[in-house]
């Protein structure tokens, strides 16, 4: 990184893709939105 802002820019985009796009298996392989939308449960035993 070429300074803290630049990598604050990139940590806050990978926590958005992680918490809301990327795919959980604790949520039966969907993403967050796809999971609160159906009111899925998290499975207790992963997550």
């Amino acid at each position: 990184f070429y300074s803290r802002g630049e990598a604050q820019v990139l940590v806050d985009w990978w926590r958005e893709v992680y918490n809301k796009e990327r795919p959980h298996m604790s949520l039966g392989y969907r993403t967050p939105a796809e999971a609160a939308e159906t009111n899925i449960t998290v499975d207790q035993r992963t997550g």
